[in-house]
């Protein structure tokens, strides 16, 4: 039964090509696999580079968010800070409610990554 698959499988190829035909092909085939690997791999580098720019655009939205939220809540504890020594001021007797706390000092800073003095124009830690 094997003589009978090797007489079969011998009658279905194709008759061997001459050596000067055969390697310029290869050649050519070669050279067309690269080219089409260097495309792929130049268009996924691209679609890359997309994202990235993606990614820096809305970590600087968020920095730019994030200064003014941080501003914002400084400017808030000084007003509540102002109120209060008003209240003082107004209510001699009474107990202050915030005594011994210091409202500019965060307890917690939600963001210890967060450099102030990085502008928009400067490089971050992200920037390539």
């Amino acid at each position: 039964m094997d003589r009978r698959r090797l007489a079969q499988a011998n009658r279905r190829r194709k008759p061997p090509a001459r050596a000067e035909e055969l390697f310029p092909r290869r050649r050519e085939q070669n050279r067309q696999s690269q080219r089409a690997y260097r495309d792929r791999k130049d268009a996924h580098q691209r679609q890359l580079e997309g994202q990235v720019a993606v990614w820096k655009q809305k970590h600087e939205k968020l920095v730019r968010s994030y200064a003014k939220q941080t501003e914002e809540v400084s400017r808030l504890k000084a007003q509540l800070e102002d109120l209060h020594a008003q209240v003082a001021t107004l209510q001699p007797g009474a107990p202050e409610p915030w005594a011994g706390v210091d409202l500019l000092q965060p307890d917690l800073d939600i963001a210890p990554f967060y450099d102030k003095n990085l502008g928009a124009g400067s490089r971050g830690p992200f920037d390539l």
